[in-house]
């Protein structure tokens, strides 16, 4: 009884004479993977520091604009510290001043 044997049988290796192949591709351009990273705008995200406290003082337009500026001005502080419950109150009664004053002109 014969037993049979394991692996390769004899004589089907050849040695074949490799071209050596580099490991990348240096003569076009890289593969793209993925996203393209999302470029920041310096100016959009820089705010100006307002004062969050006080009387504003004019027309209802005026009033307007001052209230965007520091509800931007509390949106970038609570990306730094979220934590701060505060500050969230602070932004909901403004938004709800600016509410106001926009029904009292419509």
């Amino acid at each position: 009884m014969e037993t049979k044997r394991r692996g390769r049988p004899p004589g089907s290796f050849k040695k074949v004479k490799e071209v050596e192949k580099p490991m990348f591709d240096v003569s076009g351009t890289p593969k793209k993977r993925g996203r393209k990273a999302i470029e920041k705008l310096e100016s959009a995200s820089f705010v100006a520091e307002v004062p969050l406290e006080g009387e504003i003082e004019g027309t209802a337009s005026d009033k307007l604009k001052n209230l965007a500026k520091q509800v931007k001005y509390m949106d970038f502080l609570l990306d730094k510290e979220p934590y701060r419950i505060d500050i969230r109150l602070k932004k909901s009664e403004t938004i709800s001043r600016m509410c106001f004053l926009i029904e009292g002109l419509a």
